[in-house]
């Protein structure tokens, strides 16, 4: 495989110059590119699983072996380096692929069914049962979002009870608002 071109067309070449670098192609590099927040959420250990679209059945996976130090300026990611040995001809070079990126695994971690997480302009809300047949919204700030589980960073508290999906009230960002409303205006009466 060749890894650097030294010479173009038309130009010379200086004695001792590397015109030409061919390495064997018996290991690659998957590269991945996370955003700052998203790698500060994988601790130590970063793995991956790599997948080439339309190719079932194939898979890489491996440990990152370089995390770069600093953010590039134009896509404000980090790079990433997973090294492949033996990927073989079936890894072609420069191919996008899918990727499962992991990390180490957090302990003591507050989650909740996706569905339960309700998404507006002002921000993220719960429901949440505030008493016998009572329900409240609450403001929530979200983590990290994995296989249909969604992270309360703040917000709520170990034993709340919530309302597993957020759907039930909502045919529009209108009936939502109207609804949350009424909801804190049903509190706010009730002497709380």
């Amino acid at each position: 495989m060749i890894a650097e071109l030294g010479a173009r067309e038309g130009g010379s070449v200086a004695a001792g110059e590397t015109v030409l670098e061919i390495t064997p192609r018996s290991q690659v590099w998957i590269e991945a590119l996370l955003f700052p927040a998203q790698r500060m959420q994988l601790g130590d250990t970063v793995e991956g699983r790599f997948t080439l679209p339309g190719l079932a059945g194939t898979e890489w996976r491996a440990e990152a072996s370089y995390i770069a130090p600093s953010v590039d300026p134009v896509t404000q990611t980090l790079a990433v380096r997973f090294p492949i040995p033996e990927a073989g001809d079936a890894l072609p070079l420069g191919a996008w692929l899918d990727a499962e990126i992991a990390g180490t695994r957090r302990e003591d971690v507050l989650v909740v069914p996706s569905s339960a997480v309700i998404r507006t302009r002002q921000g993220n809300r719960v429901v949440r049962l505030a008493g016998e047949d009572r329900f409240e919204p609450v403001a929530v700030e979200l983590g990290a979002i994995h296989e249909g589980w969604t992270e309360i960073v703040s917000g709520l508290s170990e034993g709340d009870g919530i309302v597993l999906s957020g759907q039930f009230l909502l045919d529009s960002e209108a009936e939502l608002t109207s609804g949350l409303q009424r909801m804190q205006g049903h509190d706010h009466g009730g002497g709380h």
